[in-house]
């Protein structure tokens, strides 16, 4: 839901030094208060559908965007997973 005058209270944050995104004085608040915020439904290449992308402040790399994972519907700064496990290629898939 949108509500009138958010777009002109937004102003730039940095998303660990790689991006930045417009988070309007309410997604601030939110984050802070929720430790999360829902920013908008992406897509990604393969992917069937659209999953809502969630700004987070990692403890590490500070405030970053992810889409929930798993049945639990965790959030995990993708930084800390390049760190961890490198740039890890999926397996390829099945076909039966």
């Amino acid at each position: 839901m949108v509500m009138s005058g958010e777009d002109d209270e937004k102003q730039p944050v940095l998303i660990s030094s790689l991006c930045t995104i417009n988070l309007t004085l309410i997604q601030k608040f939110k984050l802070k208060i929720n430790g999360q915020v829902y920013i908008e439904h992406r897509t990604r290449p393969r992917w069937k559908g659209s999953l809502p992308f969630y700004a987070f402040k990692c403890p590490v790399h500070g405030i970053v965007i992810d889409y929930a994972h798993g049945v639990d519907d965790f959030l995990s700064c993708p930084k800390c997973w390049e760190d961890k496990f490198g740039n890890i290629k999926p397996v390829k898939e099945f076909e039966v």
